[in-house]
């Protein structure tokens, strides 16, 4: 194993983990792999200090007996770029073990009479390259980039060290500011300009009064303040442009504005987000959280009010988020009709703001007296809060202390529902509200009297014009947290797959193309039956159960493969908890073989993904 000697540089690599996404410091290099047939074949490479702890891998003897011990992985290739590497599926050997011929050499696989043995998958070398790999390599593949603090880490810093309470106890916060923006400019021309289009707007679809009161809303609220002569302002000062989302259909929020961070300025090309740290954004994954939402036989779902908009924001800090609007919307907009405002608290639509969130509730939670505040953490997404409870009285008790945590944070946890007819009578009355027959809980449907959930599938209009995009934006409308509707939006996802090649062959891709007339029949013949929905009880006992068992099936074929994970008990049904499809590739044809493998890494990463998530299944009695 060699290093090319080409050194791209610092990076900065995202990844995807159960706790959300993190962001690591690497170096990015090249590094070339000797090939069995000679020559090498060269691989883009993230070094980072470490990959993982030490792991059981396995050699071959001259008995052809697989012989175990425990090393520290120095490369990790990715299931995409190891199924490349594979030249035929597996060869059974005299021994009952495996083998793979593989680019890199011989890939050895299988069981052993060794009790020890739990993985063995290895590539036969003449000799262990690593205890001969020059410095350089091996320092690129462990060293580099070692100590280097991320931009989370130096964020969370600045958090920490900016969180203060005010004297109502209210918490406040700094922007995250990554260097001094001195050159932010104030975008006020900008912010004007956008201000008289967006009144026209407004006036257009009669929507400028709504708008205009909720901006008064806001201000009254405390959340935004009108700039006066003799309001303290910092040196720096830079207007924000904004924008209404309407949705007549939300219960608490028809019309929220969002104000634009990343508005860029023409002679600059920063703007106010460039300048600030995202911070760290830990969210549990939504899956894990519907699966907890299904685990207790009563549950109790609340959201906090404006939640965004609970932080304080420091004052010298204030002057960056201001922003235009109207005195008077019956006159026209013109120098002595415009009002200056600034927010008092951190808006929506700063790349700070859901990380200034998230660690506010994180400090708040974890330092409260009340014991639910903890398993609050767990059960908390962004704004919206569940809670399991064991009874009417329990349900009370938690009603309370919820309400007590947030509200010594100044904030307002309110919408509870459940699914007890009984404990709604009481959130009624405390809350003053009627509670619905039907609300939504992570974009989950939830029916509360049945209490039984769904997942729709969106009908297509048979007029609708048939593009690249229209097909993606239909394939991508239905919410399906736990994979009930895979069956019905596989043909449509192959289709998409097809339909894509067709018109990359007839050269650059279109995307607002009208396809070609069979294929624009062939997709409403898929989509003339996606109507109705898919509804299953919510409550799942197994979860619950101490005698829980999983089973895990997977299964491939040329275009898919496909993994389902269903729970039981001795004394139930088993019932589909979550349901995973992935296509097979078009370009580079797999083996059945390398695709029934890739499905089991798929079973085994959804097992994985679920003991992280429940980790009371650590125990659970499982097959795959």
């Amino acid at each position: 194993m060699e290093k090319c000697g080409s050194d791209i540089g610092d990076y900065l690599l995202t990844v995807n983990t159960v706790n959300g996404q993190k962001e690591i410091a690497t170096n990015k290099g090249q590094l070339q792999l000797a090939l069995t047939a000679g020559g090498y074949e060269t691989f883009t490479v993230h070094a980072i200090p470490k990959i993982m702890e030490k792991v059981e891998i396995v050699t071959m003897d001259e008995n052809n007996k697989l012989i175990a011990k425990q090393e520290v992985p120095q490369l990790l290739i990715g299931i995409g770029k190891l199924l490349e590497l594979f030249n035929s599926g597996p060869e059974k050997m005299e021994n009952g073990n495996y083998k793979w011929s593989t680019t890199l050499g011989t890939a050895y696989g299988g069981g052993d009479t060794a009790e020890e043995i739990w993985c063995a998958l290895t590539v036969k070398e003449e000799e262990d390259d690593m205890d001969n790999l020059d410095p350089p390599a091996h320092w690129m593949l462990t060293e580099c980039g070692g100590d280097t603090p991320t931009d989370d880490e130096i964020a969370k810093s600045l958090f920490q060290g900016s969180l203060r309470r005010d004297k109502n106890g209210r918490y406040t916060a700094k922007l995250l500011f990554r260097e001094p923006p001195t050159q932010l400019p104030s975008n006020y021309k900008t912010a004007l300009a956008v201000l008289a289009k967006t009144v026209n707007e407004l006036t257009t679809i009669n929507a400028l009064e709504k708008y205009n009161k909720q901006i008064w809303t806001e201000i009254e609220a405390g959340t935004t303040e009108i700039v006066t002569p003799t309001t303290p302002c910092g040196k720096q000062k830079h207007y924000l442009i904004h924008r209404g989302l309407f949705k007549d259909d939300h219960r608490t929020s028809p019309l929220r504005l969002i104000y634009n961070g990343s508005m860029k300025n023409r002679i600059t090309k920063r703007s106010l987000n460039s300048y600030l740290y995202r911070g760290p954004i830990k969210l549990p994954k939504i899956p894990g959280c519907v699966w907890r939402f299904r685990r207790a036989k009563i549950v109790m779902i609340a959201d906090i009010q404006k939640a965004f908009h609970q932080v304080g924001l420091d004052t010298p800090d204030r002057d960056f988020t201001r922003f235009l609007w109207l005195k008077d919307i019956t006159k026209p907009v013109t120098s002595d009709n415009i009002m200056i405002l600034r927010f008092t608290s951190v808006p929506f639509g700063i790349v700070t703001s859901p990380s200034l969130l998230g660690m506010t509730l994180e400090h708040h939670l974890n330092n409260h007296e009340l014991p639910l505040a903890r398993s609050l953490l767990t059960d908390l997404y962004v704004d919206n809060v569940f809670m399991d409870v064991e009874d009417v009285k329990d349900g009370i008790q938690k009603y309370h202390d919820s309400k007590q945590i947030f509200r010594d944070a100044q904030m307002n946890l309110r919408e509870y529902m459940t699914n007890n007819s009984e404990l709604n009578e009481f959130l009624m009355e405390q809350e003053g509200h009627t509670i619905p027959e039907e609300a939504k809980f992570l974009g989950v449907n939830w029916k509360m009297k049945n209490d039984d959930i769904s997942f729709h599938l969106t009908p297509i209009e048979p007029s609708e014009k048939v593009t690249l995009r229209t097909v993606l934006e239909n394939i991508s409308k239905p919410f399906d947290t736990s994979g009930l509707l895979c069956p019905a939006l596989l043909e449509a996802k192959v289709f998409y797959q097809k339909a894509f090649a067709n018109c990359a062959s007839r050269g650059k891709v279109n995307w607002d193309e009208n396809l070609t007339e069979e294929l624009q029949k062939e997709w409403q013949s898929i989509t003339e039956n996606w109507h109705g929905s898919v509804r299953t009880p919510r409550y799942i006992p197994a979860l619950s159960s101490k005698n829980v068992k999983v089973d895990i099936f997977t299964d491939a074929s040329d275009k898919a493969i496909g993994a389902m994970a269903y729970v039981s008990t001795p004394k139930s049904q088993p019932v589909l908890l979550q349901a995973r499809q992935r296509l097979a590739p078009s370009k580079a044809k797999r083996t059945t073989p390398q695709l029934e493998v890739a499905a089991i890494l798929e079973g085994v990463n959804l097992l994985e993904y679920m003991r992280e998530e429940l980790p009371e299944l650590e125990t659970a009695e499982t097959t795959i």
